[in-house]
């Protein structure tokens, strides 16, 4: 029996569309916060009036502003802009006064934070519901963009408006840390918090590491696709001059290597290329320089003028420190030519405010050497490192190169053998699967390999690039389907392939096929050794998936054979189908969360609730096949946020919309969820895989039954980083782990 071409064409059809998916599901390209904004996070801006703090430098991977971007955004108004030292063009030069104007193209106010203030008055933010920034950092303590940052969240907690950072890469990267750290009595706008001069942070982590002390009403939109090995020029991003005088690249490794003398008379010139001055030997100078071993630069002697100094040239951008280049410079610079170094008395000089210390400049002029300032702040660098750990986003390493995984069904065993069929995985590797129904022959081709099967025979004989191939190759036909063992594709194809339980694995480079196999009888449990304790039930549950981290979180469940329940946001399901399929193929259970998570929308009234509600469900259907039998409603059913969002034509001072919507469930047999525990991985001013751990230790206590509350969204690696502890510290508490159903009952906060 021979395949039909119906049926050829039919299978090739779905293996088109199932490999544009897998493909929109393994692209690592990296994407900006701000082109994840609309995509993925347009909930944190739809229906409100938006503040942008911005520049020259806040446009998206394709080039376009965000400026425009928004105002040209229908579901939000971009009410105001606010524009940083600079100016919001970036042509003002350093410390130059700004004007706060009316843009004439947009008539919206640009308002200046390097002007009149530095900070966002009540009359700036008046109106405002959201401010998002938008700048590209370049690394340095000093560099004033993230002070205007800081400034920001400050101002925004103050007026009660939430802060959105749309995340950047740290040209720098995320590894190089160094440099003194800043004292506090030493703040200023070139020194906003206790950071070290080079603090491998990008602006989303500064904004979280802030955040410890401000507490303001903070998220971030972080990256994709980024790690903390990335440089800029890592990312295929076109660099955009940030201010007049970092026009490049090149400049960026300078600035702190060239630019730390203020006030000594050592100065930068070429736009932090070279640092010296006058008296400076430039052959001596370049001689120390080069001695010292500092990694990754080169410096060359060269006289400008009547000053003597070296021009830097980095050799290797990845092992290049500038912070500690720039320390150096300095040390050596003293002890050539014994300048004067500015000295702090009932004012602050500018180089301890750069230094964020008085401590190097007495160092300077004990004439210490640059190994010895060095070894000065080492504790509080090491100190800095670890703290700074809380509040970090991306990973450590760069992320393995990512491996498409398809799972296909359709495996057969015969005579103990596992066999795949033949159209479907040849068709993932790349050949292109043709039947001709007048010779009974199947071809798949490659540029570089003709694989042809005569289905006139059974077992099917075959030939690769026109040679005979041995016999104990026996594919078949069976039923008008093709099949061929699994162990021929590594014969074909640079791969492994191995048999585990019920499931052929295939793996290349970069594709690992799955193909399922019959199940066999399923073993008769042995009795446990340890019965945990009766009735102590623990039911993990995750919020506002799926994301970036889904993959992760399962695998840590599956790892502990843990079953969860996740209430997913439909409007996030796009491009994140294959984690919501993979939920529900390992008996996890899948429940609404409505579909776009947008307060001011679900909670106005309570048919609003209900078209949003249903909205996302019919998105979790459309994608796994089954209807979520219950949900749970964003913020909790007592959350307190639906009262400023609740229509005042229908809702007094004591009148609340939620009581309504619970009401409106119950007559429409809906089962909604609250939780008894949580991992706190909400809260407004950081968590800990430590303090969630604690959390969940805590809320459990005394209790048989916990429904925990934890979220699963790109920001929350301190959660996936705490779920591992909290799966075992349950276990050792005697809990046991299932889905919840809607026969669970007493996790509701109102009736």
């Amino acid at each position: 029996m021979g395949i039909t071409l119906r049926g050829l064409v039919a299978i090739l059809i779905f293996l088109f569309g199932f490999q544009l998916d897998a493909k929109a599901e393994t692209e690592t390209k990296l994407r900006l916060g701000n082109d994840l904004l609309l995509e993925k996070y347009s909930h944190l801006i739809d229906g409100k009036r938006v503040g942008l703090i911005t520049n020259q430098t806040g446009v998206n991977s394709e080039g376009k502003r965000m400026i425009d971007v928004l105002h040209e955004y229908p579901s939000a108004e971009l009410a105001a802009i606010y524009a940083p030292e600079h100016g919001v063009d970036g042509k003002a030069k350093a410390g130059e006064y700004v004007e706060s104007y009316i843009d004439p193209t947009l008539s919206l106010p640009v308002f200046s934070l390097y002007g009149k203030t530095r900070m966002p008055t009540d009359d700036m933010l008046e109106g405002i519901d959201v401010l998002l920034f938008d700048i590209q950092d370049i690394g340095a303590r000093t560099y004033t963009y993230i002070s205007t940052l800081n400034y920001s969240m400050i101002a925004a907690q103050k007026k009660r408006v939430p802060l959105v950072v749309l995340d950047r890469p740290n040209p720098l990267g995320g590894e190089i840390v160094d440099g003194p750290v800043l004292e506090d009595p030493y703040k200023s706008f070139v020194g906003i918090d206790t950071l070290p001069m080079a603090h491998g942070m990008t602006v989303g982590e500064l904004a979280q590491f802030f955040n410890r002390s401000i507490g303001t009403e903070l998220i971030v939109v972080p990256m994709e696709g980024y790690s903390r090995t990335m440089l800029f020029q890592d990312t295929g991003l076109p660099w955009i001059p940030t201010s007049p005088n970092i026009p490049d690249l090149k400049s960026v490794m300078g600035y702190m290597a060239t630019g730390l003398g203020e006030g000594t008379g050592i100065v930068q010139r070429d736009k932090f290329s070279w640092i010296g001055g006058k008296g400076v030997p430039s052959n001596r100078y370049a001689e120390l320089l080069n001695s010292a071993g500092l990694p990754g630069v080169h410096f060359i002697p060269e006289d400008m003028g009547d000053q003597g100094g070296v021009r830097i040239e980095v050799t290797d951008p990845y092992t290049f420190n500038p912070a500690k280049s720039g320390i150096y410079a300095l040390a050596y610079a003293q002890q050539l030519t014994r300048f004067e170094v500015p000295t702090s008395g009932k004012t602050t000089v500018m180089f301890d405010k750069i230094m964020g210390t008085n401590k190097i400049g007495q160092y300077l002029k004990q004439g210490l050497s640059p190994q010895q300032i060095e070894a000065s702040y080492a504790q509080a660098l090491i100190d800095f490192k670890e703290e700074r750990e809380k509040y970090l986003i991306y990973p450590s390493e760069p992320s393995a190169p990512q491996v498409q995984k398809v799972i296909l069904d359709g495996g057969v065993v015969r005579d103990k053998k596992s066999y795949v069929p033949i159209q479907t995985v040849l068709t993932q590797l790349g050949y292109t699967v043709e039947y001709d129904p007048a010779s009974r022959k199947i071809s798949a081709i490659k540029p570089d390999k003709k694989v042809v099967f005569d289905e006139s025979y059974n077992p099917m004989p075959v030939w690769v690039n026109g040679v005979l191939i041995p016999a104990d190759i026996d594919p078949f036909m069976e039923k008008g389907i093709a099949y061929m063992p699994a162990r021929f594709v590594p014969w074909l194809e640079k791969s492994k392939q191995q048999t585990v339980g019920n499931v052929v694995q295939i793996t290349t480079a970069d594709l690992e096929i799955q193909v399922k196999l019959p199940r066999p009888p399923a073993p008769q449990p042995k009795p446990k050794a340890i019965k945990p304790t009766a009735g102590k039930v623990a039911y993990l549950t995750f919020d506002d998936g799926p994301s970036g981290l889904t993959g992760q979180v399962l695998d840590i469940l599956k790892e502990h054979q843990v079953k969860a329940t996740f209430f997913v946001i439909g409007k996030n399901i796009k491009g994140h189908e294959q984690q919501l399929k993979r939920m529900n193929a390992e008996g996890h259970v899948v429940a609404g969360h409505t579909f776009s998570h947008n307060y001011n929308k679900i909670y106005h009234n309570v048919e609003g609730f209900f078209q949003d509600l249903n909205e996302g469900n019919k998105t979790i259907e459309r994608v796994i096949g089954v209807k979520p039998a219950f949900f749970r409603f964003p913020g909790g059913s007592n959350n307190s946020v639906s009262k400023n969002a609740q229509d005042p034509n229908l809702y007094g001072k004591n009148q609340w919309v939620m009581n309504d919507i619970v009401k409106e469930s119950m007559k429409r047999g809906l089962t909604y969820f609250d939780w008894n525990v949580s991992l706190g991985d909400a809260s407004p001013t950081g968590y800990t895989p430590e303090s969630a751990l604690q959390r969940v230790k805590e809320g459990a206590k005394n209790k048989k039954e916990v429904v925990v509350l934890s979220h699963d969204t790109a920001t929350k690696l301190n959660t996936v980083k705490a779920l591992p502890s909290i799966i075992q510290l349950l276990k050792d508490e005697g809990f046991t782990f299932r889905t919840l159903d809607t026969g669970v009952e007493g996790f509701t906060f109102l009736k």
